[in-house]
């Protein structure tokens, strides 16, 4: 998952202050590797990882279960691998009987964050962070149905 989620990410790497890159490169090896009460999602095309996404109960800011570092291979992307991730991530809280699930994305990433706004994520002031000086990391939420209705990926 590791080497899948930095390769995704790599393109945002000249738009990034070097204070922040370093930090949000260690702190993208701790969530994947060690971060406690986080579920790992995985998606396998033809046998190759080519996607993930990490959904943690206990999030960074807040009380909602968070989604986190949701990243699919360059080559692979428009396939609909995203959405699934994310509908299963949304299924699995709802399943904990929660009713609201946040995430947080960057003024970088202008493609996800345009893309979870049309699945239906609003901006969430409360759980934004500023990690370096003058970057900051904007949260989302969104309201889930009560009784979830998807089937499993």
């Amino acid at each position: 998952m590791l080497s899948v989620t930095k390769a995704s990410y790599a393109e945002f790497r000249d738009g990034s202050p070097d204070a922040f890159w370093d930090i949000y490169m260690g702190n993208i090896e701790e969530a994947i590797l060690r971060a406690p009460d986080t579920e790992r999602i995985a998606a396998f095309l033809d046998g190759e990882l080519v996607a993930s996404v990490l959904l943690c109960r206990k999030p960074l800011k807040g009380a909602d279960p968070e989604i986190r570092l949701l990243a699919v291979l360059p080559h692979v992307r428009g396939r609909g691998i995203a959405r699934q991730l994310m509908d299963e991530c949304e299924l699995r809280v709802s399943r904990m009987g929660k009713t609201r699930v946040v995430l947080h994305s960057t003024h970088l990433m202008s493609i996800a964050r345009q893309w979870y706004e049309r699945s239906g994520y609003v901006r969430f002031e409360a759980i934004d962070s500023c990690p370096v000086p003058g970057f900051l990391v904007t949260g989302f939420a969104k309201g889930l149905s009560s009784s979830p209705t998807h089937g499993d990926i």
